[in-house]
């Protein structure tokens, strides 16, 4: 009995402060919601920032699917690493634009365009991730596979030569 009351009375002092913090929260929290003021040089700027993430996607993959060919790289910790910063990137400008709260609010069909595609680039970001693992597994291998069948027969072409320089004759 000792010990329900000592393991009972604090779990329901925590239920008693965590469901007070909630009516608190609720009923007597003041929220002022901050959506942005966007003039004409903001929502270009918006525009420019939202077409930069969607370039940096298809650069860095691009990039990627390069390194990816060439061997010994990690693309799978570098897009990771990128992909952390993107988000960053994306998540500050839907902040700044108020993609959240002023899509749909009568700022003009330009400005719901430029919400509706940064709503997406997150799912185009995982399209990328995904073309990206399939191009390095697949291609990749392939490739490797390529690179050593050339090295083989360059091996065998130089060991074809003859002395002074002359190539054997093809049997």
């Amino acid at each position: 009995m000792a010990l329900l009351v000592a393991i009972g009375a604090p779990v329901g002092l925590l239920a008693v402060l965590l469901a007070a913090s909630i009516v608190v929260d609720l009923f007597f929290s003041h929220r002022v919601s901050a959506s942005p003021v966007l003039g004409r040089a903001e929502l270009v700027a918006c525009n420019g920032a939202v077409r930069g993430l969607l370039d940096a996607l298809v650069r860095e993959t691009a990039a990627l699917e390069t390194e990816a060919l060439v061997g010994d790289h990690d693309v799978g910790a570098e897009w990771d690493q990128f992909s952390g910063s993107w988000q960053r990137d994306w998540e500050r400008t839907g902040t700044r634009c108020g993609f959240g709260e002023l899509e749909g609010t009568g700022k003009g069909t330009a400005y719901d365009h430029m919400a509706w595609v940064h709503r997406n680039l997150p799912t185009t970001k995982l399209k990328y991730r995904d073309l990206l693992a399939h191009f390095s597994r697949d291609l990749g291998v392939d490739v490797a596979e390529m690179r050593d069948a050339l090295d083989k027969s360059l091996a065998g072409l130089a060991a074809a030569k003859a002395p002074g320089g002359k190539d054997k004759p093809d049997e």
